[in-house]
């Protein structure tokens, strides 16, 4: 039993996370995003698309590379 813990934790630890404006964390590896959604599979609920407004916070082990559009001209 002891081992199988570990191991559940170490698969959580290596998950991307994102939260959502309700408290909710979904757990999984994003996919890809845009400027309007996120893309992110889970173990449970399968490939889920989120709107980035209902996004709070996105934490991965990985290097996400994120590009932001300017609201005002040059």
């Amino acid at each position: 039993m002891r081992i199988a813990l570990l191991l559940l934790t170490a698969s959580v630890a290596q998950a991307d996370v994102v939260t959502l404006k309700n408290g909710d964390r979904l757990t999984g590896t994003i996919l890809k995003s845009d400027a309007k959604a996120l893309v992110i599979k889970t173990e449970f609920a399968g490939t889920v698309t989120l709107d980035w407004t209902a996004v709070v916070n996105v934490s991965s082990p990985e290097t996400l590379t994120i590009t932001l559009k300017p609201t005002f001209p040059f």
